[in-house]
Protein backbone atom coordinates (compact mmCIF):
# COMPACT_ATOMS: atom_id res chain seq x y z
CA UNK A 1 0.00 0.00 0.00
CA UNK A 2 1.38 3.45 -0.74
CA UNK A 3 0.48 6.43 0.84
CA UNK A 4 -0.17 10.40 0.02
CA UNK A 5 2.68 11.10 1.76
CA UNK A 6 6.38 11.90 1.26
CA UNK A 7 8.76 8.56 1.79
CA UNK A 8 10.61 11.00 4.12
CA UNK A 9 7.70 11.23 6.58
CA UNK A 10 6.74 7.50 6.26
CA UNK A 11 9.75 6.41 7.12
CA UNK A 12 10.19 8.49 9.83
CA UNK A 13 6.95 7.38 11.00
CA UNK A 14 8.09 4.14 10.30
CA UNK A 15 10.69 4.20 12.22
CA UNK A 16 9.15 5.88 15.62
CA UNK A 17 6.56 3.11 15.39
CA UNK A 18 9.65 0.95 15.73
CA UNK A 19 11.04 2.85 18.55
CA UNK A 20 7.58 3.35 20.47
CA UNK A 21 7.07 0.62 23.09
CA UNK A 22 2.94 0.18 22.36
CA UNK A 23 3.50 0.30 18.74
CA UNK A 24 6.09 -2.45 18.48
CA UNK A 25 3.49 -4.71 20.90
CA UNK A 26 0.73 -3.73 18.17
CA UNK A 27 3.38 -5.16 15.48
CA UNK A 28 4.39 -8.03 17.19
CA UNK A 29 0.67 -9.25 17.67
CA UNK A 30 -0.24 -8.08 14.24
CA UNK A 31 2.39 -10.02 12.57
CA UNK A 32 2.85 -13.35 14.97
CA UNK A 33 -0.71 -13.43 16.27
CA UNK A 34 -2.42 -11.96 19.74
CA UNK A 35 -2.52 -13.44 23.11
CA UNK A 36 -5.39 -15.89 23.44
CA UNK A 37 -6.07 -13.89 26.19
CA UNK A 38 -5.92 -10.19 27.82
CA UNK A 39 -3.25 -10.38 29.13
CA UNK A 40 -1.62 -7.16 29.27
CA UNK A 41 -2.39 -3.68 29.22
CA UNK A 42 -1.60 -2.86 26.07
CA UNK A 43 -3.68 -6.34 24.62
CA UNK A 44 -6.68 -5.16 26.86
CA UNK A 45 -6.60 -1.50 25.08
CA UNK A 46 -6.91 -3.11 21.55
CA UNK A 47 -8.49 -6.00 21.87
CA UNK A 48 -11.52 -5.51 20.10
CA UNK A 49 -9.65 -4.25 17.49
CA UNK A 50 -7.13 -6.87 16.33
CA UNK A 51 -9.01 -8.10 13.86
CA UNK A 52 -8.67 -4.65 11.88
CA UNK A 53 -4.50 -3.73 13.09
CA UNK A 54 -2.10 -4.47 10.34
CA UNK A 55 1.06 -3.98 9.70
CA UNK A 56 1.33 -2.81 5.53
CA UNK A 57 4.99 -1.96 3.94
CA UNK A 58 6.02 -1.83 7.50
CA UNK A 59 3.65 0.61 8.87
CA UNK A 60 1.30 -0.43 11.50
CA UNK A 61 -2.20 0.64 10.81
CA UNK A 62 -6.07 0.42 12.16
CA UNK A 63 -7.30 -0.57 8.05
CA UNK A 64 -6.54 2.79 5.99
CA UNK A 65 -5.54 4.85 9.21
CA UNK A 66 -2.00 5.35 10.14
CA UNK A 67 -1.30 3.84 14.02
CA UNK A 68 0.70 7.26 15.06
CA UNK A 69 3.11 6.70 17.71
CA UNK A 70 3.39 8.93 21.09
CA UNK A 71 6.05 11.19 20.19
CA UNK A 72 4.51 12.47 16.88
CA UNK A 73 0.97 12.70 17.76
CA UNK A 74 1.97 16.57 18.45
CA UNK A 75 3.45 16.71 14.81
CA UNK A 76 0.56 15.40 13.00
CA UNK A 77 -1.37 18.29 11.42
CA UNK A 78 -5.03 18.23 12.58
CA UNK A 79 -5.68 22.05 13.56
CA UNK A 80 -3.87 24.14 10.59
CA UNK A 81 -6.87 25.98 9.59
CA UNK A 82 -8.18 26.17 13.16
CA UNK A 83 -11.83 24.82 11.90
CA UNK A 84 -12.98 23.78 15.08
CA UNK A 85 -13.29 19.98 17.56
CA UNK A 86 -15.58 18.14 14.88
CA UNK A 87 -14.08 19.54 11.85
CA UNK A 88 -10.76 18.37 12.88
CA UNK A 89 -11.90 15.36 14.64
CA UNK A 90 -13.54 14.12 10.75
CA UNK A 91 -10.43 14.71 8.93
CA UNK A 92 -8.50 12.43 11.73
CA UNK A 93 -11.01 10.06 10.99
CA UNK A 94 -10.00 9.86 7.55
CA UNK A 95 -6.40 9.09 8.17
CA UNK A 96 -5.05 8.47 11.84
CA UNK A 97 -5.11 7.36 14.62
CA UNK A 98 -4.12 6.69 18.52
CA UNK A 99 -6.47 5.95 21.53
CA UNK A 100 -7.60 9.10 23.17
CA UNK A 101 -7.24 11.05 20.04
CA UNK A 102 -10.91 12.39 20.19
CA UNK A 103 -10.02 13.83 23.35
CA UNK A 104 -6.68 15.34 22.42
CA UNK A 105 -7.88 16.85 19.38
CA UNK A 106 -10.60 18.80 21.65
CA UNK A 107 -7.89 19.63 24.57
CA UNK A 108 -5.67 20.97 21.39
CA UNK A 109 -9.20 23.13 19.96
CA UNK A 110 -10.56 23.96 23.53
CA UNK A 111 -6.58 25.59 24.63
CA UNK A 112 -6.04 27.37 21.04
CA UNK A 113 -6.25 31.11 21.13
CA UNK A 114 -7.06 31.52 17.76
CA UNK A 115 -10.03 29.13 17.72
CA UNK A 116 -11.23 30.69 21.03
CA UNK A 117 -11.28 34.10 19.23
CA UNK A 118 -12.85 32.96 16.07
CA UNK A 119 -15.87 30.79 18.02
CA UNK A 120 -16.80 34.04 19.84
CA UNK A 121 -16.85 36.07 16.39
CA UNK A 122 -18.94 33.17 14.90
CA UNK A 123 -23.09 34.59 13.92
CA UNK A 124 -25.83 32.97 14.31
CA UNK A 125 -26.48 30.89 11.39
CA UNK A 126 -28.33 32.40 7.98
CA UNK A 127 -31.41 30.59 6.58
CA UNK A 128 -30.15 28.05 4.13
CA UNK A 129 -31.95 28.17 0.51
CA UNK A 130 -33.25 24.53 -1.05
CA UNK A 131 -31.23 21.91 -2.03
CA UNK A 132 -30.17 21.41 -5.47
CA UNK A 133 -30.69 18.45 -7.10
CA UNK A 134 -27.00 18.33 -8.72
CA UNK A 135 -23.57 19.62 -7.92
CA UNK A 136 -22.75 22.77 -9.75
CA UNK A 137 -25.85 23.92 -11.35
CA UNK A 138 -26.38 26.85 -8.77
CA UNK A 139 -23.71 28.98 -7.39
CA UNK A 140 -23.45 31.99 -4.66
CA UNK A 141 -21.37 35.00 -5.44
CA UNK A 142 -20.20 37.98 -3.30
CA UNK A 143 -17.41 40.06 -2.85
CA UNK A 144 -15.30 40.64 0.61
CA UNK A 145 -12.49 42.60 1.50
CA UNK A 146 -9.14 41.44 3.52
CA UNK A 147 -6.23 42.74 4.77
CA UNK A 148 -6.47 45.89 1.97
CA UNK A 149 -8.01 43.79 -0.80
CA UNK A 150 -10.88 42.75 -2.42
CA UNK A 151 -11.84 38.91 -3.61
CA UNK A 152 -14.31 37.50 -5.27
CA UNK A 153 -15.58 34.19 -3.39
CA UNK A 154 -17.97 31.91 -5.52
CA UNK A 155 -19.52 28.62 -3.46
CA UNK A 156 -21.28 25.85 -5.12
CA UNK A 157 -24.88 25.44 -3.37
CA UNK A 158 -24.61 21.60 -3.58
CA UNK A 159 -21.22 20.80 -2.46
CA UNK A 160 -20.08 23.73 -0.40
CA UNK A 161 -16.82 23.95 -2.58
CA UNK A 162 -15.81 27.55 -2.48
CA UNK A 163 -13.67 29.23 -5.18
CA UNK A 164 -12.16 32.99 -4.25
CA UNK A 165 -9.88 35.14 -6.19
CA UNK A 166 -7.99 38.54 -5.74
CA UNK A 167 -9.51 41.33 -7.83
CA UNK A 168 -7.15 44.11 -9.61
CA UNK A 169 -10.03 46.33 -9.69
CA UNK A 170 -13.46 46.82 -8.68
CA UNK A 171 -15.10 46.95 -11.97
CA UNK A 172 -17.35 44.10 -13.29
CA UNK A 173 -15.65 43.48 -16.14
CA UNK A 174 -13.08 42.32 -13.34
CA UNK A 175 -15.43 40.24 -11.77
CA UNK A 176 -16.86 38.79 -14.68
CA UNK A 177 -13.30 37.49 -15.81
CA UNK A 178 -12.65 35.59 -12.87
CA UNK A 179 -16.20 33.82 -12.78
CA UNK A 180 -15.71 33.39 -16.81
CA UNK A 181 -11.96 31.41 -15.57
CA UNK A 182 -13.94 29.27 -12.39
CA UNK A 183 -16.38 28.11 -14.70
CA UNK A 184 -14.11 27.15 -17.24
CA UNK A 185 -12.66 24.77 -14.85
CA UNK A 186 -15.59 23.69 -13.36
CA UNK A 187 -18.34 23.91 -16.00
CA UNK A 188 -20.85 26.26 -16.63
CA UNK A 189 -23.81 26.73 -13.64
CA UNK A 190 -27.84 26.61 -14.26
CA UNK A 191 -28.21 29.80 -11.61
CA UNK A 192 -25.89 32.32 -9.98
CA UNK A 193 -27.17 34.42 -6.83
CA UNK A 194 -25.86 37.71 -5.72
CA UNK A 195 -26.84 40.53 -3.50
CA UNK A 196 -27.19 42.82 -6.67
CA UNK A 197 -24.20 44.84 -6.00
CA UNK A 198 -22.75 47.10 -9.16
CA UNK A 199 -20.46 44.77 -10.34
CA UNK A 200 -23.57 41.98 -10.87
CA UNK A 201 -26.12 44.59 -12.00
CA UNK A 202 -24.07 46.19 -14.82
CA UNK A 203 -24.53 45.64 -18.68
CA UNK A 204 -21.36 44.16 -18.43
CA UNK A 205 -22.65 41.26 -16.14
CA UNK A 206 -26.04 40.87 -17.95
CA UNK A 207 -23.77 40.18 -21.11
CA UNK A 208 -22.25 37.82 -19.25
CA UNK A 209 -25.36 35.62 -18.13
CA UNK A 210 -26.89 35.73 -21.33
CA UNK A 211 -23.85 34.79 -23.34
CA UNK A 212 -23.46 31.99 -20.76
CA UNK A 213 -27.33 31.22 -20.38
CA UNK A 214 -27.20 31.83 -16.59
CA UNK A 215 -30.25 32.65 -14.60
CA UNK A 216 -29.12 35.51 -12.45
CA UNK A 217 -30.81 35.87 -9.52
CA UNK A 218 -30.49 38.89 -6.84
CA UNK A 219 -31.56 39.32 -3.32
CA UNK A 220 -33.05 42.66 -1.93
CA UNK A 221 -30.10 44.53 -0.52
CA UNK A 222 -32.50 44.60 2.44
CA UNK A 223 -32.65 41.01 2.55
CA UNK A 224 -28.77 39.99 2.00
CA UNK A 225 -29.91 36.30 3.46
CA UNK A 226 -31.37 35.96 0.28
CA UNK A 227 -27.89 35.24 -0.79
CA UNK A 228 -27.15 33.14 2.50
CA UNK A 229 -24.64 31.00 0.96
CA UNK A 230 -22.35 33.22 -0.22
CA UNK A 231 -22.65 35.32 2.96
CA UNK A 232 -21.92 32.36 5.39
CA UNK A 233 -19.19 31.23 3.13
CA UNK A 234 -17.55 35.06 3.59
CA UNK A 235 -17.89 34.51 6.97
CA UNK A 236 -16.27 31.08 6.71
CA UNK A 237 -13.55 32.00 4.60
CA UNK A 238 -12.71 35.38 6.50
CA UNK A 239 -12.53 32.45 9.51
CA UNK A 240 -9.86 30.68 7.87
CA UNK A 241 -8.07 33.14 6.55
CA UNK A 242 -7.35 35.10 9.28
CA UNK A 243 -6.16 32.04 11.41
CA UNK A 244 -3.71 30.58 9.18
CA UNK A 245 -0.47 31.83 7.99
CA UNK A 246 -1.20 30.27 4.23
CA UNK A 247 -4.30 31.16 2.81
CA UNK A 248 -4.02 28.42 0.48
CA UNK A 249 -3.55 25.53 3.02
CA UNK A 250 -6.62 27.07 4.83
CA UNK A 251 -8.49 26.62 1.81
CA UNK A 252 -7.26 22.83 0.81
CA UNK A 253 -8.18 21.89 4.39
CA UNK A 254 -11.72 23.56 3.63
CA UNK A 255 -12.08 21.87 0.94
CA UNK A 256 -11.33 18.40 1.91
CA UNK A 257 -12.86 18.35 5.76
CA UNK A 258 -15.81 16.11 5.77
CA UNK A 259 -19.49 17.78 5.91
CA UNK A 260 -22.08 17.10 8.24
CA UNK A 261 -23.62 14.88 5.59
CA UNK A 262 -20.56 12.83 5.32
CA UNK A 263 -18.39 13.98 2.24
CA UNK A 264 -16.28 16.85 1.78
CA UNK A 265 -16.74 19.59 -0.51
CA UNK A 266 -14.11 18.05 -3.35
CA UNK A 267 -15.57 14.39 -2.54
CA UNK A 268 -19.18 16.14 -3.66
CA UNK A 269 -17.99 18.13 -6.87
CA UNK A 270 -15.38 15.73 -8.07
CA UNK A 271 -16.00 12.78 -7.02
CA UNK A 272 -12.73 11.92 -4.65
CA UNK A 273 -10.72 13.47 -1.79
CA UNK A 274 -8.17 15.44 -2.00
CA UNK A 275 -4.41 15.07 -0.79
CA UNK A 276 -3.14 17.19 1.60
CA UNK A 277 -0.96 17.40 4.53
CA UNK A 278 -2.32 14.23 6.13
CA UNK A 279 -1.03 10.98 5.83
CA UNK A 280 -3.88 9.06 3.54
CA UNK A 281 -4.09 5.45 2.57
CA UNK A 282 -4.59 5.36 -1.91
CA UNK A 283 -7.81 4.07 -1.80
CA UNK A 284 -9.24 7.40 0.53
CA UNK A 285 -7.87 9.52 -2.91
CA UNK A 286 -9.62 7.03 -5.41
CA UNK A 287 -12.77 8.65 -7.75
CA UNK A 288 -16.13 7.11 -6.20
CA UNK A 289 -19.80 7.63 -7.07
CA UNK A 290 -21.49 10.35 -4.91
CA UNK A 291 -25.34 8.70 -4.34
CA UNK A 292 -27.33 12.16 -5.16
CA UNK A 293 -30.21 10.77 -3.43
CA UNK A 294 -28.87 9.82 -0.40
CA UNK A 295 -26.96 13.21 0.13
CA UNK A 296 -30.27 15.35 -0.75
CA UNK A 297 -31.81 12.95 2.15
CA UNK A 298 -28.73 13.59 4.65
CA UNK A 299 -29.79 17.44 3.91
CA UNK A 300 -33.12 16.80 4.73
CA UNK A 301 -32.60 15.42 7.72
CA UNK A 302 -29.94 17.92 9.02
CA UNK A 303 -31.84 21.00 7.81
CA UNK A 304 -35.01 20.09 9.70
CA UNK A 305 -33.01 19.35 12.76
CA UNK A 306 -31.44 22.74 12.59
CA UNK A 307 -34.96 24.25 12.13
CA UNK A 308 -36.24 22.85 15.13
CA UNK A 309 -33.69 23.82 16.98
CA UNK A 310 -34.05 27.16 16.11
CA UNK A 311 -37.65 27.06 17.24
CA UNK A 312 -36.37 25.60 20.37
CA UNK A 313 -34.21 28.11 20.88
CA UNK A 314 -36.94 30.86 20.63
CA UNK A 315 -38.75 29.41 23.12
Amino acid sequence: MQFSYTDKRLQEIRLKQMSDYVCQKLIEFAQNGWPESELCEISKLYWKLQGEITVNNGLLMRNDRLIIPSELKTDILLHEAHQGINKCRSRAKESVLWLGISKDIENLVKGCDTCAKMQNEKREPLIAKPFPDRCWSKLGSDLFYWRGCTYLLVIDYYSRYIEIAKLSSLSSATVVAHLKSILSRHGLCDTIVTDGGPQYVSDTFKKFCADYDIEHITSSPRYPMGNSEAERAVQTVKRLLNACDDPYLALLTYRATLLQNGLSPSQLLFGRQIKTTLPQAPQKLDPKTVNSREIQQKEKNYRNYSKEKRKLRQV
